[in-house]
């Protein structure tokens, strides 16, 4: 079956996920390139990731569809859909759904495995999560928010010594397209690193976390290193290129879409010419959707 006769994008958290876990390059705060994966109690060694390995193969991931998963095993220990820690470039993974998941949808720590048409839909924080200096490429991806999802994207930088950029490239993202609560467009955070490119983005209405109109926010990271990811953004280590945004009510110039949160240092994100607004159907960007039908839940 595709579908459950059952279960909708509301039911979430009937099991754990899907966990992979390699020896590629890692960036975490000890430095010491190794790291426990969050879902996995710490008293067990299979949770560990990490290493030196970039092209280390996890095997083949192909076609695979993570549906209503997220259980919590403790306080603020939730399972991702799929959770990919220190997964090397020797990796596939291709064609990837995640439906309805209670945390994010599919999140890299490290790592250098490439992903393409991955597909997120209403996850319960946020759809595609990068942290730990991950330095693979990630492209044709779709993330189709729900009533509680968060971020579209959530982008973290190294947090350790070891640095790495990523890139993004031929990605659609849809909002609910209503007045309540939405989530946000993107957040940057902690000294990210890498490439956003051949973005559309539909839908983002309503009013999201931070009380304002949904946004692309250069953003403070745990450790309120907020400065980091700007001057990133300032210095080219950050791009973004060939965004395609269709405008909500009330915001009248695409620049307004992308913010600097808590940092007065620049007042160059939404004016750095990256941007057009369009018209829903008149986009030239974004991922190509046909790959992601027949054999998706989503589509």
């Amino acid at each position: 079956q595709t579908t459950s006769p059952n279960l909708t994008s509301n039911d979430s958290g009937l099991w754990g996920g899907l966990i992979i876990l390699g020896a590629a390059p890692i960036s975490v705060a000890d430095n010491s390139g190794t790291a426990q994966i969050e879902g996995i109690p710490a008293s067990d060694a299979n949770g560990n990731y990490g290493g030196n390995v970039a092209d280390d193969n996890s095997g083949s991931i192909r076609y695979v569809s993570v549906r209503h998963g997220g259980t919590n095993i403790g306080d603020g220990n939730e399972i991702n859909g799929v959770t990919l820690g220190g997964v090397g470039s020797g990796t596939t993974f291709e064609f990837i759904e995640v439906v309805a998941n209670v945390d994010d949808g599919i999140e890299f720590f490290g790592g250098t495995v490439n992903g393409s048409n991955l597909i997120v839909w209403a996850q319960g924080a946020d759809a595609i999560d990068i942290d730990q200096a991950y330095s693979g490429t990630i492209t044709n991806v779709v993330v189709v928010q729900g009533g509680v999802s968060d971020h579209a994207f959530e982008i973290d930088g190294p947090e350790g010594n070891a640095t790495g950029e990523y890139t993004i490239t031929d990605a659609t993202l849809f909002g609910l397209d209503d007045s309540v609560e939405d989530g946000e467009i993107a957040d940057y955070r902690s000294r990210a690193s890498g490439a956003n490119n051949n973005v559309f983005v539909t839908g983002f209405t309503g009013v999201g976390p931070d009380l304002q109109i949904s946004d692309v926010e250069l953003d403070a990271g745990d450790d309120n290193d907020v400065t980091f990811v700007s001057d990133n953004f300032v210095a080219g280590t950050l791009s973004f290129d060939s965004w395609e945004v269709v405008l909500p009510t009330g915001v009248a110039n695409v620049a307004d879409i992308f913010s600097e949160r808590l940092d007065t240092n620049i007042t160059t994100f939404g004016a750095a010419g990256f941007a057009t607004a369009v018209t829903s159907g008149m986009e030239t960007v974004g991922a190509a959707t046909s790959v992601l039908e027949g054999w998706t839940v989503t589509a």
